[in-house]
């Protein structure tokens, strides 16, 4: 095998604006942009829920009073920071869930960073009630809003009480939020088109931006208002100016890294990850220069080196200038930030991080990016093992960093790694480009780019059937008798489980009322949502698929399981994936205790 090198000794975009490089780009961010708006529109708000869950409109005005009482305490406006160890603090969140959930979609996300939209549009201030995510995402996604509602998509003008009655009109707001990821995801797979130019040529340009665009897990990014598609925006054009680091020395190359990596940072504070690249790259290129000069010519620090610490100080300016808010309320943003750094997974570290890559690369062949894609990235990534390159070598420090983020969260958090899909489908393009024998290493990119959006495809038909939350509360309306206990792990919001009138059942669950509720329940709904995620070798020994207590029955399931490779291969599972793909796809049991009568 030989490494092809890149078309320019400094990695120039030379080229790029040819035809059939321009018609090819356009061509991939056509049919990724595509994919990403197809199916956008699943688990809104709308009045056929507000009908199947709650009965309909009256139900939700006979509650009214109540619901409005609990608006002007703002119970709910920042329920994500309540201390879960105290469930009594949940009481009155889980008596009116159902009523507030009308207005949710199914990822909770997404009503979170609207609640904090609405707090800043109430009180007229640039800060949010939460720092979870950096303000500058709130500002991007307040910015689609503004759009649609200049486009007469999205109308700003009733109460919160109009919305619950119309639920409908909500889904206006989550579609611009979700238009913003599909674009932005579009645009991060075009920079690494670019990216994939510097490298390698059309060929790899075409490979590595299709193989990111076809990955399940950055499809199905690209249907949330989630910040993950903004950062891999942000991400990828930091790689796009620090990957000429590796072989010349520009302020502009440096200037444009700096700035993107505060972007980054400002967008999900792990964004500060991609910090390394640039590190790594000047360093590569330094160690380099290094070995070439004469000994007594050697420096371990020379004129250069002042362009790395000035884009370590132009970042730092541009996260404080897009996050100004966090300034104005410092003591907030720190507690916040505090909070979420305060709940590592227990454990020991290191056996953390290997169970976190066993997990997620089952996931990713399985599930997430698929056998074909999961296949060419190991294959890459073996080869630049024994063979390293330089592209290899300054990536892969932030590739384990964001690994290591996700090690100290659940396990289902693999969605931490998405950045680092950029490099990995970089560097799988630039080893099967190196192939020796060029026939074979064009006809494996094809075979992986079908198979890719073989798995893509499974997924998106899932996102255009009905909601099977819908399908599953439909049924327990006609098959369960009113008056009957019905349990859930957590109190009941849609995106959790199948919603079902509380008028109609008596809705108990374990998180408020304690384990204990089990016993007096008459039927048990359980999720893949609220699976709890296993180690794993608990996987690979039982799964997560296990009934909530001895004395249960099974007597219904409801999925919709994709089909990969056009329909040949089911995509069945027994334990959690992460909440993109629990989102639209839950495995939802209804389980009968056995020693009651109906």
């Amino acid at each position: 095998m030989t490494v092809v090198k890149p078309l320019a000794d400094d990695f120039s975009l030379k080229g790029v604006l040819r035809r059939p490089c321009l018609l090819t780009l356009a061509a991939v961010c056509g049919v990724v942009l595509w994919l990403n708006l197809r199916g956008i529109g699943y688990g809104l708000p709308a009045q056929e829920r507000l009908r199947v869950t709650l009965g309909g409109e009256a139900e939700m005005v006979r509650m009214l009073p109540a619901i409005r009482s609990a608006l002007r305490r703002n119970i709910a406006e920042r329920s994500e920071a309540f201390d879960k160890t105290r469930p009594e603090n949940f009481t009155e969140l889980a008596r009116l869930s159902p009523y507030f959930d009308q207005v949710r979609s199914n990822n909770p996300d997404e009503f979170f960073i609207f609640k904090n939209l609405s707090y800043m549009a109430k009180n007229r201030t640039p800060v949010p009630s939460m720092f979870n995510y950096g303000p500058f995402y709130y500002y991007q996604v307040g910015g689609a809003l503004f759009i649609g509602k200049l486009l007469g998509l999205a109308d700003t003008s009733h109460s919160a009480e109009y919305y619950l009655l119309h639920p409908e009109k909500m889904a206006p707001f989550y579609l611009a939020g979700r238009a913003l990821s599909a674009v932005l995801l579009t645009l991060t797979v075009g920079v690494v088109f670019l990216i994939g130019h510097r490298l390698g040529g059309l060929p790899a340009a075409a490979f590595s931006s299709l193989l990111l665009g076809f990955l399940p897990l950055v499809n199905l990014a690209g249907k949330a208002v989630k910040p993950e598609a903004s950062l891999l925006f942000f991400s990828a054009l930091t790689l796009l100016f620090a990957v000429p680091v590796l072989k010349r020395v520009r302020w502009s190359d440096y200037l444009w890294s700096g700035i993107f990596i505060g972007l980054a940072a400002a967008v999900k504070y792990p964004g500060v990850f991609n910090c390394s690249y640039l590190v790594m790259f000047h360093l590569i290129r330094r160690c380099a220069d290094w070995k070439k000069r004469p000994a007594e010519a050697r420096r371990y620090l020379v004129k250069d080196d002042g362009k790395l610490i000035a884009a370590g100080v132009i970042s730092a300016v541009a996260f404080f200038a897009v996050n100004f808010a966090v300034l104005l309320n410092f003591s907030g943003f720190f507690a916040d930030l505090s909070g979420m750094a305060s709940v590592p997974r227990p454990g020991n570290v290191l056996i953390n991080l290997l169970d976190s890559f066993l997990c997620y690369f089952e996931d990713g062949f399985r599930y997430t990016l698929g056998i074909p894609a999961a296949a060419a990235i190991t294959c890459a990534m073996l080869y630049h093992l024994f063979r390293p390159s330089r592209l290899w070598l300054g990536c892969l420090p932030g590739m384990l960093l964001f690994l290591y983020l996700a090690s100290i969260a659940p396990r289902t958090s693999d969605a931490y790694c998405l950045p680092a899909l950029i490099p990995l489908c970089l560097i799988a393009g630039d080893w099967l480009f190196s192939l020796k024998n060029r026939k074979l290493g064009t006809v494996l990119a094809v075979l992986i780019i079908l198979g890719t959006f073989s798995y893509c495809w499974a997924y998106s038909e899932v996102t255009v059937h009905r909601n099977i939350r819908l399908v599953a509360a439909e049924w327990i309306n006609e098959h369960l008798p009113a008056g009957s206990t019905i349990c859930t792990l957590r109190y009941p919001v849609f995106y959790r489980v199948p919603m079902v009138s509380p008028r109609k059942y008596k809705l108990v669950d374990q998180f408020v009322q304690g384990n204990d509720i089990i016993e007096s329940a008459d039927y048990y709904v359980q999720t893949s949502y609220q699976w709890e995620p296993a180690a794993f070798l608990d996987r690979l020994k039982s799964g997560e698929d296990r009934p909530p207590a001895p004395g249960f029955k099974r007597i219904k399931e409801f999925e919709i399981v994709p089909k990969a490779f056009f329909g040949l291969l089911p995509l069945t599972r027994d334990h959690r994936l992460n909440h993109y793909f629990e989102n639209i796809m839950p495995k939802i049991i209804i389980f009968k205790a056995e020693r009651k009568q109906p």
